[in-house]
């Protein structure tokens, strides 16, 4: 062959290889889905009627199943579709989908369904879409959720399929209102006449949520090997329960804290340490799994002098990240700490709050470090007990119930095997919830004059809501966080002011090049630790003293 006929020919390879997806050539292709399928009853039963009271209008939720089955690699089962009504009777508190039989969906609320309900980044619902836009969905692995009509007929009533596949002739469907429903073929022309009725309307489900979790691990020789052993196994299938995200995973182990130079110290002796990284942030999940359990309990007299450990310190530098690689960018941050003992901590008069002694940590720095990043983007603890010989989910509760996560007592004669709070933790993790907060009213003072003159700190006025009593608001007043790096936040001149610190230049000119919004988020615990939790800004003028 002579060399310019081989030159044609790998310049044609190429030329194929590297051209990108063009729908318009997209239409002399075929392109087929294996998408799971289900019918939308049980629960409920057939009939398309006009009365309510007869037959099932599951179709959207089961549809929205379907799809999320798929990219989670699992065949979708009829309690799933139960379970999703459920959801949406509490999410709209509209009891109607309370019934098996449930009741209507649109498109909006199935791309909230599987965002909230099934954790995806990113789903969408849309009207006026071709089939060129469908084709272009296919051939990049996605299906689509599309509304038509009951057996494609537009005459009929709506109704809700997932569109697995298209060729020249035809496309293919999971139709979960037969029950033999998959894979069923229509014609291109048929399906268009019942699509467009609707409006050419879509949804699409694409991007998985990205999770990152820190899991903690006391290996103070006061733990013993069952203890161990089953926090790992709970680690590892919270891993596995979570494995269709491809979640960060970091993991470190702690001990003791230690007064240095000290040997059989109160708190611990030499050898001893507070926090230490054993895996920092990957996503490979087979190395995240044999450094899991590679993890071991310290020899004899390594920590666990008394029953308490470091458990503040641990949380405190866990939450950060900082040691782990730190966070990945955009995450949903979660940490898990086990453990058979609370932390040292050495109370506050009339208070919940409490310091860990060597380190000095607060409980609540661990919290103020877990809302570092606002109410919405905070680090969620979560706290699994090995023993609870001495109140430990106590203990972790009082970390946990601030970010909305809980503390759980691993047993493997209850509800609380290792698997069994693994799915609890997981579903809590895929499905976090938003906290409810109130508003506080924030007062700035009118103008913010060059910041040197006022010894690098200002005060905030707050209107706090006049239900929270005086004892509530100091509480507030130490744990209220402000948007601004290098800033710190102190207690006022009165119970209504809080002060700022800016602790170095670079903090200053931040706020004097710009930052015209101080956010302010924090909560309150009372007595019987309720939470209330709060949210407030203000706009601030900055000017030059020069």
């Amino acid at each position: 062959m002579k060399w310019y006929l081989r030159f044609i020919i790998l310049l044609c390879v190429l030329v194929s290889v590297l051209l990108p997806i063009n729908p318009d050539y997209a239409n002399a292709e075929s392109v087929h889905l294996k998408v799971p399928f289900i019918p939308q009853v049980p629960p409920g039963h057939w009939g398309y009627k006009s009365n309510i009271d007869h037959g099932t209008y599951n179709c959207g939720q089961t549809s929205a199943l379907m799809v999320m089955s798929y990219y989670k690699v699992e065949l979708p089962v009829s309690d799933k579709i139960a379970e999703i009504d459920n959801w949406l009777a509490q999410k709209y508190n509209d009891p109607k989908y309370s019934d098996h039989n449930s009741w209507y969906t649109d498109t909006d609320q199935l791309a909230v369904l599987a965002k909230e309900y099934g954790g995806f980044k990113e789903a969408r619902a849309e009207n006026n879409w071709n089939i060129d836009k469908l084709k272009t969905e296919l051939i990049n692995g996605c299906p689509v959720i599309v509304a038509v009509h009951i057996r494609m007929n537009s005459s009929s009533g709506g109704h809700f399929m997932v569109l697995t596949g298209i060729d020249d002739d035809y496309v293919y469907v999971n139709d979960p209102g037969l029950t033999k429903g998959i894979d069923n073929k229509y014609p291109i022309s048929q399906f268009k006449r019942s699509w467009a009725v609707q409006n050419n309307a879509v949804v699409t489900i694409h991007e998985k949520k990205n999770i990152a979790i820190t899991f903690l691990f006391d290996t103070t020789h006061s733990v013993n090997e069952k203890e161990i052993e089953a926090a790992k196994r709970n680690a590892i299938s919270v891993v596995k329960e979570l494995a269709f995200f491809k979640p960060y995973v970091a993991a470190a182990d702690y001990r003791d804290v230690v007064e240095e130079g000290k040997q059989n110290s109160l708190y611990g002796i030499e050898g001893d340490y507070p926090f230490k990284p054993r895996l920092c942030f990957t996503q490979d999940l087979r190395l995240a799994e044999s450094t899991i359990n590679s993890i071991a309990i310290g020899p004899a007299g390594s920590g666990g002098n008394k029953e308490a450990e470091s458990v503040c310190s641990a949380l405190k530098r866990g939450v950060s990240g900082n040691e782990l690689g730190s966070w990945p960018i955009g995450s949903e941050q979660n940490v898990i700490i086990y453990g058979n003992a609370g932390g040292h901590i050495e109370s506050k008069p009339d208070s919940n709050d409490g310091k860990e002694p060597v380190t000095g940590y607060y409980r609540s720095d661990v919290v103020r470090e877990a809302f570092r990043r606002g109410v919405s983007n905070r680090t969620i603890i979560f706290g699994v007990a090995t023993s609870n010989q001495f109140g430990v989910v106590d203990e972790f509760s009082r970390y946990s119930r601030l970010t909305g996560g809980f503390a759980s007592l691993l047993n493997e004669t209850s509800d609380y095997t290792p698997e069994l709070v693994a799915k609890r933790v997981a579903k809590e993790i895929e499905n976090r919830k938003n906290l409810a907060c109130e508003n506080v009213e924030v007062r700035l003072p009118s103008k913010l004059i060059d910041l040197t003159s006022f010894e690098n700190s200002f005060e905030v006025d707050l209107g706090l809501p006049s239900s929270i009593s005086r004892a509530e608001v100091d509480d507030l007043s130490i744990r209220l966080n402000f948007g601004i790096p290098q800033c710190k936040v102190m207690p006022g001149g009165n119970n209504q002011t809080l002060r700022l610190w800016f602790e170095n230049e670079r903090a200053r000119k931040y706020l004097k090049n710009g930052a015209q919004e101080i956010k302010v988020y924090g909560f309150s615990v009372d007595k019987e630790e309720n939470i209330r939790y709060f949210l407030g800004s203000a706009n601030a003028e900055v000017i030059h003293s020069k």
